[in-house]
């Protein structure tokens, strides 16, 4: 009776160690794939891109100071 309870824990054990073991290679392997995609394949930025975010921190200077009475000041903006 011992046995099998030892048998059934030493295979819970390794059972669980092994998904532990594929899960942290699922992470690595994802983290080395957006670090060399990240690296080798730059988002690009055309100058459309650009003048659409200019005129986007425009729209929101004016929505601002709209609200606030022009009292308000956007400090940062970071995309999401």
């Amino acid at each position: 009776m011992e046995n099998t309870i030892g048998n059934a824990l030493f295979l819970l054990a390794i059972g669980m160690i092994t998904v532990f073991v594929i899960l942290l290679l699922v992470i690595l392997c994802g983290t080395l794939l957006i670090t060399i995609v990240n690296k080798y394949f730059p988002e690009n930025t055309t100058p459309s891109d650009l003048s659409k975010e200019e005129n986007a921190m425009k729209v929101l200077e004016q929505i601002v100071a709209k609200v606030t009475d022009s009292k308000g000041i956007i400090e940062k903006v970071e995309k999401l």
